[in-house]
């Protein structure tokens, strides 16, 4: 009997808990350095803005765009070199020695992938103060069908452009080629084959969600009937909730990794 890819996945973190306990410590200190990160970025910003309050609009602008375009960019040397070193940790689960290409090779991979998602984002926050004027003369109960529709289509290209990223960064540490990593990433993300592992990560999530579901019933039926109870338990309770979806998250996100490289990284192109 084939064993179960989730299965087979937890049984891994076991036995080779001293890789995954790296690839923690790395994403550990990877989330700590963002939090700082954005603390500095918004006092940088503050700062900013408070010395070209009475600029005209187009200076005001111009900072603006550049600002944006110098955070993006520190934060996507940040993140490449994190998921760099946590994908060469990956690799030694299969003990293949990956990454030859180098940082500096990754890492450009990253900006040229990644440039397109920040020229979308950027033009979106410029329109998002039109955006909301328009939509304030509009009917918002017309717009539920087609806001819906478009909610579901964002889902998917979402999903899509994290699958692609996914594989390009896999398939970037055995290949040079910037051009032969974006034809094997694309094609690969045309592949039903390369979703596969998705069925596994939604039966993690339906299972988390139905557990959830099961044990608030639960709490609100049989501890939390008092006000007593709602004071001194429910600061806990939310806790462990936290935690408990904070734990989910992460194993969604280690599963996913290891997918990506067994898919991406290993197969022959």
């Amino acid at each position: 009997m084939t064993e179960r890819p989730l299965s087979k996945f937890t049984k891994r973190i076991v036995t080779d808990w001293k890789i995954f306990a790296m690839i923690l410590f790395y994403d550990l200190i990877f989330g700590l350095l963002l939090i700082n990160y954005q603390k500095v970025v918004v006092a940088v910003v503050g700062v900013f803005y408070n010395i070209l309050g009475f600029a005209p609009g187009f200076v005001q602008l111009t900072v603006s765009i550049l600002l944006f375009l110098v955070v993006m960019g520190l934060l996507i040397i940040i993140y490449s070199f994190f998921k760099y070193f946590v994908l060469l940790k990956v690799g030694e689960l299969y003990e293949k020695k990956l990454g030859g290409t180098g940082f500096r090779h990754f890492l450009w991979l990253n900006i040229v992938a990644l440039s397109p998602i920040v020229l979308i984002l950027m033009i979106f926050l410029l329109l998002n103060t039109t955006l909301y004027d328009w939509l304030s003369t509009q009917n918002l109960s017309m717009l539920f069908l087609p806001t819906t529709i478009i909610i579901i289509l964002l889902i998917v290209v979402v999903l899509y452009v994290y699958t692609v990223l996914n594989y390009l960064q896999v398939i970037s540490l055995r290949e040079k080629s910037i051009k032969r990593i974006m034809k094997q990433g694309f094609k690969m993300s045309l592949k039903v084959s390369s979703y596969g592992f998705y069925w596994s990560v939604l039966k993690v999530i339906l299972g988390y969600v139905v557990g959830f579901i099961v044990v608030s019933v639960l709490a609100k039926a049989f501890i939390f009937r008092t006000t007593y109870a709602y004071m001194n338990i429910l600061g806990p309770y939310k806790t462990i909730i936290g935690f408990t979806s904070y734990v989910a998250i992460y194993y969604i996100l280690l599963f996913n990794r290891i997918s990506f490289y067994k898919n991406g990284a290993l197969s022959k192109g």
